[in-house]
């Protein structure tokens, strides 16, 4: 019976240290939450280790070649363990646009970057088989 009252406040601060963690996650900004939504390519997890899904990136690469619309996500974890998200968006008007989340990266700009490419350009198979494409003539572009 005396004993009700330590566990009330454990459970009470066990809840106000649950909701003081998730204000600190920090939330996606509505332009990408409300982004238009595209043929989705696949989502990748990619560590110091690798990680890379070629299907998915050779569907990114095809659909910009073929000028139609898709969109791969990567989940990667920095050298330091810090996470960084990019939403990588081929349109079929040849636009390249990428979405970095690196809000929780210390070493990074710890903000949410937007970047337009010049094209995506594939990546010989002996180099690096997983990579099959690197970005080419990225620049950071205003947010909305």
């Amino acid at each position: 019976m005396s004993t009700s009252r330590p566990i009330r406040a454990l459970g009470v601060s066990a809840a106000a240290a649950l909701l003081g963690a998730c204000a600190i996650l920090p939330a996606e900004p509505q332009w990408v939450t409300e982004r238009r939504p595209l043929p989705a390519c696949g989502i990748e997890w990619v560590a110091p280790e690798g990680g890379r899904d070629a299907d998915a990136r050779r569907c990114l690469l095809a659909a910009w070649e073929a000028g139609e619309d898709a969109e791969l996500i990567t989940h990667l974890t920095t050298t330091d363990g810090d996470a960084v998200t990019r939403f990588v968006r081929v349109h079929a008007n040849g636009t390249i646009e990428i979405f970095v989340d690196a809000t929780l990266d210390a070493l990074g700009s710890g903000r949410w970057e937007r970047l337009g490419c010049d094209a995506l350009v594939p990546v010989p198979e002996g180099d690096d088989a997983t990579l099959v494409f690197s970005e080419q003539g990225c620049m950071e572009l205003p947010l909305p």
